[in-house]
């Protein structure tokens, strides 16, 4: 059975998961739903400003650092200016270095010169004055703690953004290579279209976009090893593609890839570069990337790797699911009803879960409106309006349609389970479908 309701998105949805000043956002969903992954441009241009250009407009002339030479800043148009003192005795040649990486300075007299109209971040660099080398400061303290909570916030989102590619790519190819391998429909062309085509390529190019927007715009930027694991985690990621397309797309299927270990190798680098420890579980596929088990009406659908299970009554209609995160699908009464499990590492706070999933309704449903929302001790009941396309009518053909939305949260956070019943405008709820949102029927137990 084809599923006969579909959320009409576009390439510029929101999700989850935010890489700053660049477009490439990723999370666990797709373009419809049987993706999984989707693209929005998650901070405009204007965010982009804010980083580069922000700072700079509040550069006003520094207090003097302890045992550091000031600079003085002065923003000119597009252009900055910055000035810093060489002595009664200025070398011949003079640059501006943060480790191993320097860019010569103007010598003009007693000062040296670097007029950009790139972003200098504010902070502590050195002054290499031909044999001597001397601290120098560039802004004010609090604007220097100002820059470097901006560049961790940076480099945070752009360490969640590659996680992301990699365990959405591992998650799909592990998810359709075991679907073939267990004689069940493997739906590769969802993975080869709706996502690879439409969401998981496009975004690692704008997560490589943003990258040398960030190179080409920051001078003397912090962390020179994570950006250097950040350029080599895209091409290894490229490559990893490239062998799920071999092992899946081509006419004669070519063997199993293996385990991700030129993207983990690089992804400990990027690790250790950022100081987040060396856990590299939330860079693969999980249990997701193993198929549920197969939906039996009149019995208890168990997805213990999971952890959750849910009564299944005996007049639905199963289908099976094209999309790790989509774990069970059936018709019952005319209504729509699908379970879907989110990743949420690292957020264990139930609270914020329940912030994360309120907006990612509101981005992942066209029209979205809501109607209600009730938070409970484990989880958040949303009831929304939203615009689909009825695919079992007439193809493309649009209608409203309510939404009842049912998230429950493991003790330990980081991972929702979505029941969701999809029904027509002006269709009440039947109680065969209203049974199914209650504890007794949809129960949460351990779990991977």
């Amino acid at each position: 059975m084809s599923n006969p309701w579909h959320e009409r998105r576009t390439a510029a949805t929101v999700s989850p998961m935010t890489y700053p000043n660049c477009g490439g956002v990723v999370d666990s969903r797709g373009s419809s739903p049987h993706d999984s992954m989707r693209i929005r441009r998650a901070r405009s241009s204007t965010t982009l400003a804010l980083l580069l250009f922000g700072l700079l407009f509040g550069l006003a002339p520094p207090a003097s650092a302890q045992n550091a030479v000031p600079a003085k800043s002065q923003q000119q148009g597009a252009w900055t200016t910055h000035a810093f003192p060489l002595g009664a005795d200025p070398p011949d040649h003079a640059w501006l270095a943060r480790g191993s990486a320097r860019i010569p300075l103007l010598v003009d007299g007693p000062r040296g010169l670097l007029k950009t109209r790139r972003y200098l971040p504010a902070g502590r660099y050195e002054l290499v004055l031909g044999e001597k080398t001397v601290r120098a400061q560039v802004g004010t303290a609090k604007q220097g703690q100002a820059a470097a909570a901006r560049l961790d916030s940076w480099f945070s989102g752009a360490h969640d953004t590659f996680r992301e590619l990699s365990a959405t790519l591992e998650r799909r190819g592990r998810f359709h290579l075991a679907l073939r391998l267990a004689k069940r429909e493997p739906h590769l062309g969802a993975f080869r279209g709706s996502f690879l085509s439409e969401s998981w390529g496009p975004a690692l190019m704008s997560a490589r976009m943003d990258l040398a927007m960030f190179r080409r715009r920051v001078l003397l930027p912090p962390r020179p090893k994570a950006l250097e694991a950040l350029g080599a985690l895209a091409d290894a990621l490229a490559k990893r593609r490239a062998a799920w397309e071999a092992c899946l797309l081509q006419a004669k299927p070519g063997p199993d890839p293996g385990q991700n270990a030129a993207v983990e190798a690089v992804a400990g680098a990027l690790l250790q570069a950022l100081g987040r420890g060396g856990d590299l579980s939330a860079w693969r596929e999980g249990p997701l990337g193993t198929p549920p088990p197969i939906c039996v009406k009149g019995k208890t659908f168990d997805d213990s790797a999971l952890g959750y299970s849910l009564t299944i009554p005996a007049g639905a209609e199963p289908a099976e699911c094209r999309d790790p995160v989509d774990r069970l699908m059936f018709r019952l009464e005319g209504v729509l009803v699908l379970v879907r499990v989110l990743e949420y590492p690292g957020v264990v706070d139930l609270a914020a879960l329940r912030i994360r999933l309120e907006r990612d309704a509101f981005e992942r449903w066209r029209s979205y409106k809501q109607l209600s929302a009730i938070e409970q001790p484990d989880g958040l009941r949303l009831e929304f309006a939203a615009r689909l396309a009825f695919r079992s009518d007439r193809v493309g053909q649009t209608g409203n349609a309510r939404i009842l939305q049912w998230s429950r949260f493991p003790a330990k956070g980081q991972r929702a389970f979505l029941l969701i019943a999809l029904r027509r405008e002006g269709e009440k709820l039947p109680p065969g479908v209203a049974a199914l949102f209650t504890p007794k029927a949809f129960v949460i137990v351990g779990g991977k």
